[in-house]
């Protein structure tokens, strides 16, 4: 790799990543050649090769999650560098970023009950500079090109919103990470565009089985709601695991025992696209 083991294993602690993946991780580096990665490490920096060279990189690994994690932390030390201090941008803001390495191991162990890694394909935004995490929220340079409506045009440059597992969706921390990216991207080509938002957070359906005061919803008012579809992305988020029967499905929270019922009518949440407009 690029870097040594030493330096990597050192950015797994600060980016809080399990202990018991962390150890796979090391064990991971006695026992496999990276070498054949490394020419492509330095490729996922530049947002024109990023998603080409991770696509290469998933390859070259077989698609071994755990042995792409360990590249893409190996890739984002060099983002650090070419990236972040090139930019003058904090070293909070790429730990906050790159802790999604983490977020997302935990998530896995959350779903299939051991330590794994399956999101490689989405990494490689932070890793090109393209997407950051500015307090709750995660913001990504992004071009509108799904569907023109009449209040998104095809080709309008937007900020992508994203919201991680472990968002606080108060209204103090909301604003705060609305703000942070207002300041954050001043004076670039995204200073004045749209928030904009893919989500089944925004699902038209949770105004139905969501009280008032939930987070959610409190998110989903920000948006102006352009289109939704009928597509099931929340099950796993919600019932944080793969698809089973029915019946199985648990009922530990309010949200959980709503959608159990819209499921069991043959129905789904949804989702939702929505724009802040700026102001």
């Amino acid at each position: 790799m690029i870097h040594s083991h030493a330096e990597i294993l050192d950015l797994c602690v600060r980016l809080d990543m399990p202990e018991p993946m962390t150890v796979k991780i090391a064990r991971e580096f006695e026992e496999y050649d990276f070498s054949a990665v490394i020419p492509y490490i330095s490729k996922l920096q530049d947002p024109k090769t990023a998603e080409s060279a991770a696509k290469i990189i998933y390859g070259l690994l077989d698609g071994y999650g755990l042995r792409m994690l360990i590249a893409e932390l190996d890739a984002a030390l060099l983002t650090w560098q070419e990236i972040y201090v090139k930019r003058n941008i904090s070293e909070k803001i790429f730990i906050d970023t790159m802790k999604n390495f983490s977020l997302l191991a935990h998530d896995f162990h959350v779903v299939n009950g051991i330590y794994g890694f399956d999101c490689a394909m989405w990494l490689w935004r932070h890793l090109a500079g393209l997407l950051f995490r500015l307090d709750t929220l995660e913001f990504e340079l992004y071009t509108y090109k799904t569907k023109e409506t009449e209040q998104l045009k095809i080709g309008t440059k937007v900020l992508s919103v994203h919201i991680p597992s472990n968002a606080v969706l108060s209204r103090e921390e909301l604003d705060k990470s609305y703000s942070h990216a207002r300041a954050f991207f001043r004076d670039t080509e995204y200073e004045n565009v749209p928030f904009f938002c893919d989500s089944w957070l925004l699902a038209p359906k949770l105004k139905e089985i969501l009280p008032e005061s939930s987070g959610i919803l409190r998110f989903q008012n920000d948006f102006t709601i352009i289109d939704s579809s009928d597509d099931d992305s929340a099950n796993l988020r919600v019932f944080k695991r793969y698809h089973m029967s029915i019946d199985e499905l648990p009922e530990d929270t309010s949200l959980q025992r709503k959608l159990k019922q819209l499921l069991a009518k043959g129905e789904t949440l949804g989702e939702g696209t929505g724009i802040i407009p700026y102001k």
